[in-house]
């Protein structure tokens, strides 16, 4: 979805919303055509439908919105293939 106006304010009162409603399973600011991905849980299209008029249709600060549908899971995760940290070496005091 893209914002009318981008101030600090806008982003800030759009971000709480997102992060209030349930029904937001995930919200990302992206760069690009778009300035955020939402994802969504509904039971049904109508739900669905209902759901974007709520949330989008009633913000004059939103420009303009895009629903994609999900028809089947190929992959989830959230954890990230990076190596463990290393811990850090105690200095010894010596140059």
């Amino acid at each position: 979805m893209t914002l009318n106006q981008e101030s600090f304010g806008h982003h800030r009162a759009f971000a709480e919303r997102m992060r209030s409603d349930p029904q937001v399973q995930q919200c990302y600011q992206v760069a690009g055509a778009w300035d955020y991905v939402v994802v969504l849980a509904a039971r049904s299209m109508r739900e669905c439908s209902r759901l974007g008029n709520r949330l989008f249709n009633s913000d004059d600060n939103i420009r303009r919105y895009e629903t994609l549908l999900v028809f089947d899971t190929i992959k989830t995760g959230l954890t990230l293939p990076l190596p463990a940290p290393q811990p850090s070496r105690p200095q010894d005091g010596r140059s």
